[in-house]
């Protein structure tokens, strides 16, 4: 696998940051591409507004580890039909990123991509636009 397979875009970078969510904190890895004018394109993103150093632009991104430590184990919702809170917890394979009760009768999928980097970042947004990753 690829390391561009195994990181979030830059796109997916500023999706995450126009969430409100803080992709330094939670970040391991950066794209450090080389440069050698103020203006610097990768992904069709303008790195102009981007950190710099001397000889390179840093953009913070997240690996699918970083992506996995950050997602919650165990998601607590409400269900009407049981009249009780039932928990669904992290299961992540090779090919699916779910929430799952103990007993597997149901699950929340959080996306239907075909690449796990995809899938790890759908999750993600999905749980901080369901409020289950605090800001």
């Amino acid at each position: 696998m690829r390391i561009k397979e195994q990181v979030l875009s830059i796109g997916q970078v500023r999706e995450l940051k126009k969430l409100g969510f803080d992709v330094k904190k939670h970040s391991s890895m950066c794209y450090l591409p080389y440069y050698n004018s103020s203006l610097y394109k990768i992904d069709g993103y303008t790195l102009d507004t981007i950190e710099r150093n001397d000889s390179f632009h840093s953009i913070p991104t997240m690996s699918i580890g970083d992506i996995i430590e950050v997602l919650p184990e165990k998601i607590k919702t409400y269900s009407a039909i049981a009249d009780k809170e039932l928990y669904f917890y992290l299961r992540v394979t090779k090919a699916e990123v779910i929430y799952a009760p103990l007993i597997i009768d149901d699950s929340l999928s959080c996306s239907n991509e075909d690449k796990f980097i995809n899938i790890l970042f759908d999750t993600l947004v999905w749980c901080i636009k369901q409020k289950h990753i605090e800001l």
